[in-house]
């Protein structure tokens, strides 16, 4: 053999292929084994010298040895399935005679998609040392992608080991989800808890994060403030303008009365009154969403909608701002992080107390662009900033920090641009890499197209990336036995979306994609790259329904993102908490296809005429409509190939009012109280299609006719 794997290789690979085989949801644990068949063997481990010894201090993955007498920290080979989630430096030597500032934070502060070639950290230290005051300072990257407040409390705590001289920390984004993991179980037995409500979630949530920010300003106060070391403290601000509320997010809760039946039917009215640019009736039917569900955001983002209409911005921003808080109330598993407006407030009151300086985002972006919300020039998603943000806010920081050191004040206009920008084939990768990550987040086709299209213009060089993406997001194979993906991870190219490893999505949740890819084929053909009849004959030679039965209950054909009810579990069927279910299914065009639904409503008055619809490609006439049911009934239909789109096509299951449902019980525990809290419309315990079989087809239409008769 040419080549022989490395001892390391084979027992990453092996322990990697173990979890794979076994469906572990392990996933940062298995993002990690990939990684490492990125990296190079770590080197073998050698005995120490007598001047050299190692200690079991260390400083997130950097672990302090002992190295001609002095003090090192070097990448722990141990923890080296996370090392993709930090700094990418070896080693942190001792201090030398210079400034040295910290940087604390999360994958904001990392420059997510920028990261490594761009980051927040060197964009501070280009900035500090064109002063004459801060000149040959040093920034120390101590920031995490992913870090929770619990793990900026380690860092914090061992941190001062580094003999700062001040600290920067840009932080906040992802306490939320500390608040949510913490919220005492006790709390569940206080009276008046027999019920779930959404006004005690809050409040719950709340008062937990009040508790964690105050723990946190303790910790920094201890190790820094009282080891008089400045510390400056980047409050995050949230992408207003371009980030809208996922499915998920728009769950409607149980309403008393007809409520939930109210705001659907608003809903609706609202949508179209922004659709026909009828604002009478968008400001009527948003403020009636709101009353009937604070907790909703769809209701403050329809509001929104009309200010701008309005060119009310300052309006429109607090209507926005009020929707991106309601994350407290928990209902998808996937929503993404954000500064909500109770910690932001916490910490510019607290902060200062405990000796902090203050840069808020939220102030010094509105001060830039005062007439406009935040919006994609300053944001590549919810909260990472682009290289214009993280330019203005380090600028800002800078200015910060050059009055400390002076000891009085310092004008921002005495304080220099850095000068550092990414070139072209660094940002086109960044845009690309937001198109990824606003589409598995359920954001809408507009922006997805937009960081496609500015990848592209911003550099040819994403092409290669760009055509490996759509070819093993196409595929019916997990994502990491695909050559694209192979050949994606191998040749570097994504590097900067955590070395490609969130390319591959948690086992059996493969997405196809379909916006995404969509978005991607136009921006290559309106580039002159063909992509879309390759596309096209793709899909249907790996998805299209044939006299294989397909099941439609994969996540290929019943998700689009990776946005779930907040409440993971097992469960014996299909559950949606939405009004309605969206399925995508690949035809051939050449052949009928049969379908077979096995469903349940459990909460529709089957008394009445509450029935199911089934609409097809967007037509307004429901494709087939039958009963609602408290049982579970099998409905069998055809659809004719003249109504089918050669290629991808979307069926979409309309669910009757949950009129009957009543919360019922005490709570006692946080999955209950939520699960409680937003009823399920309707259940699917099968859903699948086939190719018609020789000799079947009128057996499945009597099949159809007799399960309609029963449902009558």
């Amino acid at each position: 053999m040419p080549y022989r794997p490395s001892e390391f290789t084979r027992t990453v690979a092996t322990e990697l292929a173990g979890l794979i085989y076994a469906g572990s949801k392990e996933n940062e644990k298995m993002q990690g084994l990939l990684s490492q068949l990125q990296q190079p063997a770590p080197r073998l481990p050698v005995e120490p010298a007598p001047e050299e010894k190692s200690t079991a201090n260390g400083i997130g993955i950097w672990r302090e040895v002992s190295e001609n007498d002095a003090r090192v920290y070097r990448r722990d080979d141990a923890k080296s399935g996370e090392w993709h989630l930090w700094a990418d430096v070896e080693a942190i030597q001792p201090k030398q005679n210079r400034k040295r500032i910290l940087l604390l934070g999360e994958s904001a502060a990392r420059g997510f998609l920028y990261d490594p070639f761009y980051n927040v950290a060197k964009e501070l230290e280009a900035v500090v040392n064109k002063t004459t005051l801060l000149k040959g300072a040093e920034v120390i990257d101590l920031a995490r992608t992913s870090m929770l407040l619990d793990g900026l409390q380690d860092i914090i705590r061992s941190a001062h080991l580094l003999s700062p001289d001040a600290v920067v920390i840009f932080a906040g984004n992802n306490w939320i989800f500390n608040a949510f993991g913490e919220v005492d179980r006790d709390i569940w037995q206080k009276p008046g808890n027999s019920a779930p409500s959404s006004t005690v979630q809050k409040a719950m949530v709340e008062e937990r994060l009040t508790l964690l920010v105050t723990g946190l300003l303790e910790d920094i106060k201890t190790h820094f403030t009282d080891r008089n070391i400045p510390v400056v403290f980047v409050v995050p601000e949230f992408n207003l303008q371009d980030w809208k509320s996922s499915a998920a997010e728009t769950l409607q809760p149980w309403l008393p009365g007809n409520g939930w039946a109210q705001w659907r039917e608003q809903k609706k009215l609202a949508a179209k009154a922004l659709a026909d640019h009828n604002d009478a009736l968008l400001q009527e039917s948003a403020d009636h969403m709101i009353r009937l569900d604070p907790s909703n955001p769809l209701g403050h983002e329809f509001m929104a909608a009309f200010h701008l209409r309005r060119q009310e911005n300052d309006k429109a921003a607090a209507c926005l701002r009020v929707a991106r808080d309601t994350i407290v109330y928990m209902r998808s598993a996937g929503s993404m992080p954000r500064c909500i407006t109770a910690i932001r407030e916490q910490l510019l009151t607290a902060g200062p107390l405990y000796g902090m300086h203050m840069v808020d985002l939220q102030e010094v972006f509105g001060e830039i662009y005062p007439d406009q919300l935040p919006d994609r020039q300053l944001f590549l998603d919810n909260c990472h900033l682009t290289a214009t943000g993280i330019m203005h806010a380090m600028r800002h920081t800078a200015q910060v920090l050059l009055q400390i050191f002076a000891g009085g004040a310092y004008p921002l206009e005495e304080v220099p641009f850095s000068g550092m920008k990414p070139d072209n084939n660094i940002c086109a990768i960044a845009h690309f890499s937001a198109a990824i990550y606003n589409a598995h987040s359920g954001q809408p086709a507009e922006i997805i197209q937009y960081h496609c299209h500015q990848a592209l213009g911003l550099s040819r060089r994403v092409q290669k990336g760009m055509l490996h993406y759509i070819d093993f997001a196409s595929r019916y194979a997990y994502t990491l036995f695909c050559k694209s993906f192979e050949d994606i991870i191998r040749d570097g190219s994504m590097r900067q979306y955590e070395g490609g490893i969130l390319l591959c999505p948690p086992r059996g949740k493969k997405l196809m994609d379909i916006t995404l890819v969509n978005a991607i084929v136009q921006s290559l053909e309106t580039a002159g790259v063909p992509a879309a009849d390759t596309i096209r004959q793709l899909r249907i030679a790996e998805h299209a329904i044939s006299e294989k039965k397909c099941d439609l209950l994969q996540s290929y054909y019943a998700s689009t993102s990776y946005h779930t009810f907040f409440i993971g579990r097992e469960n014996h069927c299909y559950e949606s908490r939405q009004a309605e279910s969206s399925f995508q299914f690949v035809s051939a065009g050449s052949t009928d296809l049969d379908f077979e639904l096995c469903f349940r409503t459990p909460f529709a008055d089957t008394s009445s005429l509450s029935e199911i619809r089934l609409y097809l490609n967007g037509d307004s006439s429901p494709l087939v409509t039958f009963g609602a049911s408290e049982k579970w009934c099998n409905v069998f239909f055809t659809v004719s190939r003249e109504r089918l789109l050669t290629g991808v096509n979307e069926i979409i299951v309309a669910w009757p009012d949950v009129s009957l449902y009543q919360p019922q019980g005490s709570y006692h525990s946080l999955p209950a109280f939520v699960t409680a809290l937003y009823p399920v419309a309707g259940e699917i315990f099968s859903f699948t299609a086939v190719g018609p079989q020789p000799g079947t087809q009128e057996a499945l239409t009597t099949s159809m006719a007799l399960d309609e008769e029963m449902l009558r």
